[in-house]
Parts: C-alpha cells; sequence; structure tokens
C-alpha cells in the first residue's frame, strides 16, 4: 500500500511498517506529542523514499492477533446461537469491551 492509505488507520493508533524493514521495525503515531515514534520511543519521520513507497503495511499486534481469535469464538458461538433462536451477534459490535478484557491485569 501506498503511505496516504495508510495514514489515516496510522493516526488512529495503527502500527505501519515497510515490508523492507526488519520484521520487529515499526512506526507508531504518539499522540501526545502529535509526532511519529520507532518501536524504541525513538522520534522518526517519514524520508522522501518512504513517501514514495508502496510497501506499507499495517503491523498485527498481539492485541490485535487476539481480537481475531475472540472474534471467531463468538462468531462460531452466534451460529450456534442463531440456529436455535434466529437473533444475530456481531462479535465485531463488542471491539471496546474485548479491549477492555484484554487489557485487564
Amino acid at each position: 500500500m501506498k503511505l496516504n492509505e495508510v495514514l489515516p488507520e496510522f493516526e488512529k493508533g495503527k502500527l505501519i511498517r515497510r515490508t523492507s524493514w526488519n520484521k520487529e521495525y515499526y512506526f507508531k503515531y504518539d499522540f501526545s506529542f502529535g509526532v511519529i515514534k520507532d518501536r524504541d520511543n525513538h522520534q522518526e519521520g517519514f524520508s522522501y523514499l518512504d513517501v514514495k513507497a508502496d510497501d506499507w503495511e499495517f503491523v498485527q499486534t498481539v492485541e490485535d492477533k487476539q481480537l481475531k481469535k475472540l472474534y471467531n469464538i463468538l462468531s462460531t458461538y452466534n451460529i450456534a446461537y442463531n440456529y436455535r433462536t434466529l437473533s444475530g451477534l456481531k462479535p465485531e459490535a463488542y471491539k471496546d469491551e474485548l479491549l477492555e478484557v484484554l487489557r485487564m491485569k
């Protein structure tokens, strides 16, 4: 993807990286200061090559993987539940609540 395609989600908190980078390296948006930081919390910026590149992708975080697994579990449950009651449950509608549970210590 091009940078302009990933920027809207990046500004919402998604992590991004270029496929040509080391797998563990990414950029994140620091809302408190309005700056771009790398995984080590160093301030970064986009180079000319970054701006022109078309190999941008989103980094799947552990939290993203956990949410996907929870969605799958709930969807499976929903199919069984739907079969008996004909009412629906959309797991994605509960994203904030599921994230809250995942973040509990």
